[in-house]
């Protein structure tokens, strides 16, 4: 995960260790485009108008992230991976039966963070 996720990724570079967590977090369990996604829409919605919600997390991606506000991208990102999870279980009714499941892992990473 190191090579491929943290060090790829730079978020060594990150000057708090919440924020590359949350990446980390949604890279590993939605893989890297969903999970890029999810961080774009997180920055986007803090108002970050040079970040395109495209899957790839590039240099104004990770700019962006530098620059964020832990606690702005904290309730940002939160609210994001919630968007997500409504839309799929939208999309495929099937799905519903794992949200709370997913709700509950969310509430588990809020309580890590707490730990950083």
């Amino acid at each position: 995960y190191k090579k491929n996720f943290w060090d790829c990724f730079g978020l060594q570079t990150l000057d708090d260790n919440q924020k590359a967590l949350l990446v980390l977090d949604a890279m590993l369990n939605h893989g890297r485009k969903v999970g890029a996604k999810i961080v774009q829409k997180a920055l986007i919605a803090m108002g970050f108008d040079s970040v395109v919600a495209d899957g790839v997390y590039g240099p104004q991606t990770k700019k962006a992230m530098e620059e964020a506000s832990t606690e702005e991208f904290v309730d940002a990102y939160f609210a994001s991976r919630r968007r997500y999870y409504d839309a799929l279980t939208e999309a495929y009714s099937d799905q519903k039966k794992h949200l709370p499941k997913w709700l509950a892992r969310l509430d588990t990473l809020k309580d890590a963070l707490n730990c950083l």
